[in-house]
């Protein structure tokens, strides 16, 4: 260890967790030593390692104010947060306040059965044919008629064609997230006379139909 002009220096000094390095650097603002290293003094003849660290580098780093907590604010949160919740118990109350079933129900009194989600049922399962009006407790062109949009099916037939696909009857009121394919795609080309090949899947029945079965079982 040796001392020149007062400081205390060694090619080996210590190295203190105190030490402060420039923030953009990583170095010694005074002398540019890199972190983790004590700092040098330029003297002729190279460098010369100081046992200690320049007054710039001992200073504490500044500390960040805190920032004040807004009460106001976190009230706001919390409120918010809880009406989110309560709208959340609410709606999953409405809806397991329904069976499956029951909810398929209402879709059917509400004339929400998609005739193209009997087509896919019908052509899923292989089944066409006088067989399936009969399955479904009805009379051939019935299930054509459904499944073009031209008669709306009675709740019980509407069971009894869950059943013999076995879908839920839920599905049949499934509306569709895209455009389906096209009918000339399915088995609807055997049900309905000179089908233009580009006819689009029936989606929803006529106001008639439904009006003519709904109001019947389901007054309102």
């Amino acid at each position: 260890m040796s001392t020149i002009d007062g400081f205390r220096w060694s090619p080996s000094g210590p190295v203190r967790d105190t030490a402060r390095d420039n923030p953009r650097s990583r170095r010694c603002p005074t002398c540019g030593a890199a972190p983790l290293e004590p700092c040098f003094r330029m003297r002729p003849g190279g460098r010369q390692v100081l046992a200690d660290y320049h007054d710039a580098r001992k200073q504490p780093p500044a500390e960040q104010p805190a920032a004040k907590p807004d009460p106001a604010a976190a009230g706001r949160r919390i409120a918010a947060l809880g009406r989110l919740e309560a709208a959340i118990r609410a709606a999953h109350q409405r809806y397991e306040r329904f069976s499956p079933d029951q909810r398929a129900y209402q879709a059917w009194a509400a004339g929400d059965v998609v005739p193209h989600r009997i087509t896919q049922a019908l052509d899923l399962r292989g089944l066409d044919g006088p067989g399936v009006d009969e399955a479904c407790g009805v009379t051939e062109p019935q299930v054509d008629m459904w499944e073009a949009g031209e008669l709306y099916p009675t709740w019980e037939s509407l069971v009894l064609l869950a059943e013999l696909t076995r879908f839920p009857p839920e599905f049949f009121t499934l509306a569709f997230d895209r455009p389906p394919l096209r009918a000339a795609d399915t088995s609807l080309v055997h049900h309905i006379r000179q089908l233009p090949p580009d006819v689009d899947p029936v989606l929803e029945f006529l106001p008639s139909a439904v009006a003519a079965v709904v109001p019947a079982q389901e007054p309102t």
